[in-house]
Formats: structure tokens, sequence, C-alpha cells
């Protein structure tokens, strides 16, 4: 059951980080994630990113269902403005390069 104002809920990783006793702010610097991502993420307020997810599991050695909920899990991570433009150079890339002469 989620924490009241939040969506996700507390998630389990925090509790892992927590019991190697290691401060959440090394934690996010060692897995090369803002800090503030990491405590919204594991606190239950956003999705966490896929690097966070991908960070943790190696850090671990968990699977992410052991250190996520299901609800966070099934979300899809927002990357704001950044990640929109990331994303729209990523199709450009993968566009076949046709000339115009073939168009026609």
């Amino acid at each position: 059951m989620a924490k009241a104002g939040t969506k996700y809920g507390k998630q389990p990783f925090l509790d892992e980080i927590k019991n190697m006793g290691i401060p959440y702010r090394r934690a996010a610097a060692l897995l090369g994630v803002p800090y503030l991502h990491f405590r919204h993420a594991g606190y239950g307020y956003v999705v966490p990113k896929y690097e966070l997810r991908e960070g943790l599991v190696g850090f671990l050695g968990k699977p992410e269902g052991a250190l996520f909920t299901e609800d966070s899990l099934a979300g899809v991570p927002h990357y704001g403005d950044k990640g929109r433009q990331l994303m729209r150079e990523a199709r450009q890339d993968t566009a076949p390069e046709t000339e115009l002469s073939e168009v026609l």
C-alpha cells in the first residue's frame, strides 16, 4: 500500500541500502544518479529512471522485482525536455536516408 502523498510507496531498495550502512547521498553518487531522483524514486514520488534501476540491480545483485514495487516498475520514467530531445534525435538517426529524387 502506498504511503499517503506518494504514488508508488516506499521502495524496497531503500531498506537494502540502509541495511548496508551506506548513506543515500553516497549511494546515489556511486550509482551516478542525481540524489534527488534517488530519494524521490525511493519514496515513491516518481518512477525510477532506467539508470537507477540498472545501477541498483548491478550494485545490490538482486532482481528489479525485489528492489522496486510492481507499480513503480510498470510506470514510464519522465525525462523532461532533454529526454524528448534525445528521443527525437534517436528517431532521426534511425530514419532511412533517402534522396528526394527517390521519393518522387
